[in-house]
């Protein structure tokens, strides 16, 4: 299966059965100094774009040949990453950088006929860990933050992927299906130590890091049963912390570490940390993803769908307050907040 394929496999697979439902739109007050990257397809391809948490503000931040996913601020707030295909002949795709007013776009790979993608910023924000296939199989590597200096991290036939720094900057979690499953691993980023952190005959995704670096929540299971479980750095600990009778996935830390947002079949949930006072959060039955909260845990942005058209809104940390930030009748996605100053 090819790797654009896959992505959207993965981007339907969240897509979970829901009933209808409505809420009440009203206007939330923004978090000081926030701006929101996403990717829209409103000129025909999907592109990065940056607004303010209230939806104004909108520019365009990439030009490619290609659509591009997954913007990524720099820590510092003043770049961002992003994934995408600049070239008509080549099969691949490549790793790009622009300013955060949308200045300056440098492709860091070059790599027209390979796949390079699925980047994501170390927390000082000097390197650049991604997955390719350069070697003819999906491998993660770490790259300077101007790409030079690649580094191969692991060697093994079956895919890796899904890379995530730590904290600290002392590790990179990823995902890979070595050992006949689809397990949680972690390796320094010299590629020097490499732990496996589940061993499940199921499957595994969206690793996210607790703010203290301590643990990892992820989704995990069958397909169709999804659950959010956490799991210590060490590979201790795995408990299961939601027992819903639909798949649920993407896991969010708040940023203080005492909540983990996630989505569901029917709207977003807040749960403890240790899966405690789990409760529905958005106002919606309908197909709420990505939730994503805020850097000072007061808003969470996500992705909402309906009439089979998707927008990225926010609202409060509570449920309330939820707000259309995107208005746009094509695809709007990929949610990801500026860190603030």
């Amino acid at each position: 299966m090819g790797r654009f394929a896959r992505y959207f496999l993965c981007f339907s697979a969240a897509l979970f059965l829901a009933g209808c439902g409505s809420g009440k739109l009203v206007s939330i007050k923004s978090p000081r100094s926030s701006r929101i990257a996403f990717t829209s397809d409103r000129t025909g391809l999907l592109q990065a774009y940056v607004m303010d948490a209230d939806g104004k503000g909108l520019i365009r931040i990439s030009y490619t040949s290609g659509s591009v996913y997954s913007p990524r601020w720099a820590p510092a707030g003043d770049r961002l990453l992003f994934n995408g295909k600049d070239s008509i002949s080549g099969p691949g795709t490549d790793i790009f950088v622009v300013a955060s007013n949308g200045a300056g776009q440098v492709n860091l790979t070059n790599s027209p006929d390979v796949f390079d993608g699925e980047a994501v910023w170390s927390p000082d924000g000097t390197k650049i860990a991604f997955v390719t296939n350069r070697d003819l199989d999906d491998e993660l590597y770490v790259m300077s933050s101007n790409g030079t200096g690649p580094l191969r991290l692991t060697n093994n036939p079956l895919p890796d992927s899904q890379p995530l720094w730590s904290p600290t900057g002392d590790w990179i979690s990823f995902i890979s299906t070595r050992n006949d499953t689809t397990d949680l691993y972690a390796t320094t980023p010299d590629g020097s130590n490499l732990i496996r952190l589940t061993r499940s005959a199921t499957v595994e995704y969206d690793p996210a890091w607790a703010p203290d670096g301590s643990s990892i929540a992820f989704s995990g299971g069958n397909i169709d049963t999804l659950q959010i479980f956490v799991v210590r750095l060490n590979g201790s600990g795995e408990t299961r912390l939601t027992n819903s009778l639909r798949p649920v996935r993407e896991p969010s830390w708040s940023p203080d570490g005492m909540q983990i947002a996630y989505a569901a079949g029917d709207g977003i949930h807040v749960m403890n940390r240790d899966g405690s006072n789990d409760h529905w959060l958005s106002s919606t039955n309908r197909f709420d993803r990505s939730p994503i909260w805020s850097p000072d845990g007061r808003s969470i942005a996500f992705v909402y769908q309906e009439n089979f058209n998707w927008e990225v809104y926010v609202m409060a940390s509570d449920g309330s307050g939820r707000q259309n930030l995107s208005q746009n009748p094509t695809t709007d996605r990929d949610p990801a907040w500026r860190p603030l100053p």
